[in-house]
């Protein structure tokens, strides 16, 4: 026999269930050949603790990449950038929805980066930007967005990016309807 993975032997049985429905009996009754059901089910036996070992390496792999995927800079600069340690964590979270497949997911988040100047509110944003490549950024204030000459130009420019940075906002810029505009 070919060699199959468990799912597709969970589907073969599936499968042979699902046809078998069509017999002329109760919708909840159906004919199924019975050796070929307890071959695919000993095959599933077989194979599943070998699965389920070959997942929990992968976890295993990955908690020890994440632990070891520690930058001292990177947690310095944040820790007096962002000293709260809850707000830090928000912060990686947010940036982790830059790598959420939007095909898949609508995300609607923004996030304010505030504090006293010359903190490294900008060096954290920036760092992170980099991190992700210049073409999946864009860098637009509100107002080129919504009220310059160009807008039409800056918004199909965004189209299809991760994140928008801007440097400096101010309270004019998120009057009206704006805000819910430049979120979205």
């Amino acid at each position: 026999m070919e060699e199959k993975d468990v799912q597709r032997l969970l589907d073969m049985l599936y499968g042979m269930i699902d046809e078998a429905k069509g017999a002329a009996f109760s919708s909840e009754k159906c004919v199924i050949n019975r050796d070929e059901a307890l071959d695919l089910l000993d095959e599933i036996r077989g194979k599943l603790p070998l699965e389920i070992k070959k997942a929990k390496e992968l976890i295993s792999a990955r908690n020890d990449y994440v632990a070891g995927a520690k930058s001292a800079l990177w947690d310095k600069v944040l820790g007096q950038t962002v000293p709260d340690e809850s707000m830090r964590e928000t912060f990686h979270q947010f940036c982790g929805c830059f790598l959420a497949d939007r095909k898949e997911y609508k995300i609607e988040y923004i996030c304010f980066v505030v504090g006293e100047g010359q903190n490294g509110k900008s060096i954290i944003c920036k760092a992170v930007i980099n991190m992700l490549g210049h073409d999946v950024a864009s860098s637009y204030s509100p107002e080129q967005l919504f009220k310059s000459s160009q807008m039409e130009y800056h918004l199909a420019d965004v189209n299809g990016k991760v994140v928008n940075y801007c440097d400096e906002v101010s309270n004019k810029d998120f009057s009206g309807g704006d805000f819910k505009q430049f979120v979205s």
